[in-house]
């Protein structure tokens, strides 16, 4: 029987794994870890509210008899405060593989992203785990994950009977999907295209993460996998389907404008650094985890998107069904 913990149990993919991890009958319990209490608390998790950059991590998952751990508490979308963000991402991570050491824990699953590989314009049209990492310089969230891969790369060499495994997913897609895309596709009314870009995009669906996460749980994986939908998507498609208007502007001129509102702190607003994800293809391979693991997403790229604009449609008709008649 395993007791599972998971960091950033309050966010929408930890809440997605903990309703899938509460059915788990191999699952005895499990300890969510957080800096915020989360919606679901089933009775057979222990919520406890700590940063995972405490140095008491350690200790509580000793006392808890912890046995699998899955990282998953990072700060995506970019922010101001660069030191504050390198700190959770690469130091919390740090102290959560020391944490996993000192409590003799057997499996460790370490939430990646695809971006490690960076979006480029001489990327293969498929990229398998053994690509090279190259994040594009001031995606911050990018070159921190390609930092975390280095510690673990290093973990596996110190601890190698401790069963390590790296997800690397597209851009999470769904009907939770609480990420800056997913946020920019409900609340923007126009979006910046790059004026004839050739991006390709690639989504998969919170509930695809999740079962490559429960595959890798059951198995008791090791090493590194790519998870994505079959399939991309051009980012002024997706901008099409999601019912926004576009502004293409050429990338000079769009890299700039958004430069210059990221300097002026306009909320809302993702960090240049970030801007070749929708002008680059970055696509990966997830044959690797389809033959290791007998993981099979049930969702395409577009499947994913429509499930999350579908979602949205349904929440807003309701909405609107809850008001008070005039």
């Amino acid at each position: 029987m395993n007791v599972c913990a998971i960091t950033g149990v309050s966010g929408y993919l930890g809440q997605r794994l903990v309703s899938a991890l509460a059915d788990d009958p191999a699952v005895e319990r499990m300890v969510g870890i957080d800096i915020r209490p989360p919606p679901l608390q089933p009775a057979k998790m222990t919520f406890v509210r700590m940063d995972v950059r405490d140095p008491a991590l350690g200790g509580l998952l000793r006392r808890e008899g912890v046995t699998v751990l899955l990282h998953l508490a990072f700060i995506v979308q970019a922010i101001h405060d660069e030191r504050l963000m390198h700190d959770v991402n690469v130091g919390g991570a740090a102290n959560v593989l020391r944490a996993a050491a000192d409590a003799a824990i057997r499996q460790i699953v370490m939430l990646s992203s695809y971006t490690v590989y960076g979006a480029w314009p001489d990327n293969p049209p498929l990229l398998t785990e053994g690509a090279s990492l190259r994040p594009n310089p001031g995606h911050a969230y990018a070159e921190h994950k390609v930092a975390v891969e280095r510690l673990c790369d290093e973990f596996e060499a110190g601890h190698p009977h401790i069963a390590l495994a790296r997800l690397r997913p597209a851009v999470i897609m769904g009907p939770h999907c609480d990420n800056g895309l997913g946020r920019a596709l409900r609340r923007a009314p126009l979006l910046p295209v790059f004026a004839g870009g050739g991006s390709a995009v690639q989504f998969v669906h919170e509930e695809d993460l999740v079962a490559a996460c429960l595959a890798v749980l059951q198995q008791g994986a090791r090493g590194v996998y790519n998870v994505g939908g079959e399939g991309s998507l051009p980012w002024g498609e997706i901008v099409r389907r999601a019912g926004k208007l576009s502004l293409p502007l050429p990338a000079p001129l769009l890299q700039g404008f958004v430069g210059l509102l990221w300097r002026l702190h306009v909320p809302g607003l993702t960090a240049p650094g970030e801007l070749p994800l929708i002008r680059y293809r970055l696509v990966v391979s997830s044959e690797k985890a389809q033959r290791e693991l007998g993981w099979r997403p049930r969702y395409t790229t577009a499947g994913a998107l429509e499930s999350f604009l579908g979602s949205q449609v349904a929440k807003g008709a309701m909405s609107q069904g809850s008001r008070s008649p005039e």
